[in-house]
């Protein structure tokens, strides 16, 4: 789909709940997952080149602000818009992370579809995506 955007994941596609994943189909996201892993998220970004990247403030190999610290975009690539998620609530973890290029911090659980209308408005889509029927 061509105004789709394509979203990245940290974790297993099994980890995340069908509905969620139909939410976020629904508003016209391509999804693709990668292992809950900081070193593997760094690995991947430049081959799947994605418009977001949601993935868990605390990973293996590298935590999400250690993620956006390292992260640098090649030559001809745009930055993706990173999105931070928490289990808990740490105002300073979330300045810490917003501070090394998060463009959202939310705590869990949320709901796919308030987070993919968020999603839209700040990558600076004014109509949004519309839903697939």
């Amino acid at each position: 789909m061509e105004n789709s955007l394509k979203l990245m994941i940290t974790g297993e596609k099994e980890g995340f709940s069908r509905e969620m994943c139909s939410d976020f189909e629904r508003m016209g996201f391509c999804l693709c997952f990668v292992a809950k892993n900081g070193l593997a998220v760094l690995e991947e970004l430049p081959k799947a080149q994605p418009d977001i990247v949601l993935m868990d403030l605390f990973m293996p190999g590298l935590d999400a602000i250690g993620v956006l610290n390292a992260y640098t975009a090649g030559e001809g690539e745009k930055r993706p818009l990173f999105v931070v998620a928490s289990n808990s609530a740490s105002p300073m973890l979330e300045k810490e992370a917003i501070a090394a290029g998060a463009g959202y911090f939310l705590i869990r659980p949320f709901q796919a579809r308030a987070l993919a209308e968020r999603m839209i408005r700040l990558c600076g889509i004014d109509r949004g995506i519309p839903e697939k029927a």
